[in-house]
């Protein structure tokens, strides 16, 4: 069955979602410590490249979920934990996470100090002693919508308060729950715009609208001043999947052009598998998949032992962008009927193009990072030989 628009292909996908949770997908994304299955971030990496090489729109909805609950797990308090995780934890239903940060306009300046930087603009004001009031407008937060444009059931919100503070000194994060959003008049949150996106059909991250939404005190996830590290701990992890979802589409592409390499003759006398322009390429892909997962792993390693994030960086930044190569690479080996709907190397390239983009921009966010690592007195150029 086709759907027309980005909200009834998402909804379409709730089934498979619900398999998904009744296979143990969600807890995989939980640790152990709190009630989930998962050991380590390498053990994610590993699920994450497994999803996103069969599809990838179904695997950033599950993976998204993980994301979404990723603050609470690493900045929530016991109480928090209990009651915030407890529809996560169990095999049933389809409860979706949500990390809501990207503002409109974009996050690359998010704590710029400077007065004329507009940064954040989603704001949250205290409400007497047992309540915040939340409002401002987010987009690509995957989930947020929920499966019935009404929010997802659990969201982490990055805000800050209104005062004359700095953003780094104002930052926070707050949970926002699909109970908090039914206790508000309808109006309280608000799809603005459910987009057409270029890859990734069946997902959902509209730009969504907070509007005099309040919510309980107890959902004051990082105090104002924490806020800023916690995103950033939790968008370092986020890179090592990435990396991950990047080796998932490359192994596909991979495999794609070699199954055609080797079966195909162009109506010719050989497979054109012998054709040493072929195999060339073909070397180059499988390079570019092997160094992309061998520095993947290594930053997951230096990420868990050390808490650095460099080489998270690094990986995102290259297997983003090799992920939009080895692609294109696949075509070059197809020739012409890549460019067929029906092959599939098209829906590959669309989803791909997003890896460089997202989850921090490698321009504005990601490459960024690594400049300001290296102007530090204290940078140690061997940290990843240890």
């Amino acid at each position: 069955m086709q759907h027309s628009d980005p909200r009834s292909r998402f909804q379409s996908t709730q089934n498979i979602y619900h398999a998904a949770i009744q296979s143990g997908l969600i807890l995989a994304q939980i640790p152990t410590c709190d009630g989930g299955t998962n050991e380590s971030l390498r053990y994610g990496m590993v699920m994450a490249e497994e999803l996103y090489a069969v599809d990838p729109s179904i695997a950033l909805t599950i993976l998204g979920t993980g994301l979404g609950l990723s603050p609470l797990l690493l900045f929530g308090n016991p109480a928090q934990k209990k009651e915030f995780l407890e529809p996560f934890l169990a095999k049933e239903g389809t409860p979706l996470a949500s990390f809501v940060a990207s503002e409109v306009g974009g996050n690359a300046n998010w704590l710029d100090p400077s007065p004329t930087a507009r940064g954040v603009q989603t704001f949250i004001e205290q409400d007497g002693d047992d309540h915040w009031i939340l409002n401002g407008e987010k987009i690509w937060a995957t989930n947020v919508g929920g499966w019935t444009s009404r929010g997802s059931d659990l969201m982490c919100v990055v805000c800050r308060t209104k005062d004359n503070s700095t953003p780094l000194s104002s930052m926070s994060i707050v949970i926002v729950t699909r109970f908090d959003i039914d206790a508000n008049p309808a109006d309280a949150f608000t799809i603005v715009d459910d987009f057409e996106m270029i890859g990734h059909r069946a997902t959902s991250g509209p730009h969504i609208k907070f509007t005099n939404l309040r919510i309980p005190a107890k959902n004051m996830l990082c105090e104002p001043g924490s806020g800023a590290h916690a995103v950033e701990t939790v968008f370092t992890a986020s890179t090592c999947m990435v990396a991950a979802f990047s080796i998932g589409i490359m192994r596909t592409a991979f495999e794609k052009a070699l199954i055609f390499a080797k079966s195909e003759t162009r109506n010719g006398s050989q497979t054109i598998i012998h054709y040493q322009s072929v195999s060339d390429i073909l070397i180059s892909m499988k390079t570019k998949l092997e160094t992309s997962r061998g520095l993947a792993l290594r930053a997951v390693e230096l990420l868990e032992s050390q808490t650095s994030g460099e080489l998270g960086y690094l990986a995102k930044i290259y297997c983003s962008e090799s992920a939009v190569e080895v692609v294109a690479d696949a075509m070059k080996v197809v020739g012409v009927d890549s460019y067929r709907a029906d092959f599939g190397f098209g829906q590959l390239m669309e989803n791909a193009l997003v890896l460089p983009v997202f989850d921090g921009g490698n321009v504005g966010v990601r490459r960024r990072q690594v400049q300001k690592l290296f102007e530090s007195e204290k940078y140690d150029p061997r940290i990843s030989l240890d």
